[in-house]
């Protein structure tokens, strides 16, 4: 945001070319003081990113992709039908029981050694339950939706898009 106009602060005015060269020069000061960097995780089971709380409709373990159903429970995504693939997804990142309430990943960096994905894959939600894969599906009624990336053969960069196109 740019000012024109001067500004009163503490009963001392600053000029607006003065103003913006404060904010710029404060701007600078906090990308230098906290600067945002991730780590990509390397150990099976580590993360980075946004974490919910939420209550699993089935049993999951680390890496499975689910949906929030209307019924405020998640459950494992299947690109054979529109309804267990749109909405909101998120990311186990441990084992879950059925009906446990547990830690999901919005959106981040996850590791996962029985993961073999090629290091830039696109990857998106499988017809197999709650799995990714690299490769679209072609089904009749399947849902095309990309999830995330790969960084590697182990580690994903969860971030599921917003939009699915469902296949004739």
């Amino acid at each position: 945001m740019s000012w024109d106009s001067d500004k009163t602060i503490g009963g001392a005015t600053v000029s607006g070319s003065e103003w913006n060269t404060m904010v710029g020069v404060i701007n600078s000061k906090i990308s230098t003081i906290f600067p945002i960097t991730l780590t990509i995780p390397s150990t099976h089971g580590s993360y980075y990113g946004s974490i919910g709380t939420f209550t699993s409709g089935e049993s999951t373990i680390l890496g499975d992709v689910l949906y929030y159903k209307s019924d405020g429970k998640l459950w494992k995504t299947d690109a054979d039908a529109v309804a267990t693939s749109k909405g909101m997804l998120l990311m186990s990142i441990g084992t879950t029981t059925s009906s446990a309430s547990a830690s999901y990943l919005y959106s981040g960096l996850i590791a996962n050694s029985s993961w073999a994905f090629a290091v830039g894959d696109t990857l998106y939600l499988s017809t197999s339950s709650g799995l990714l894969q690299s490769s679209v599906v072609t089904g009749s009624s399947d849902v095309v939706r990309i999830a995330g990336y790969a960084l590697s053969s182990s580690v994903v960069y969860f971030n599921p898009d917003d939009t699915y196109v469902e296949l004739t």
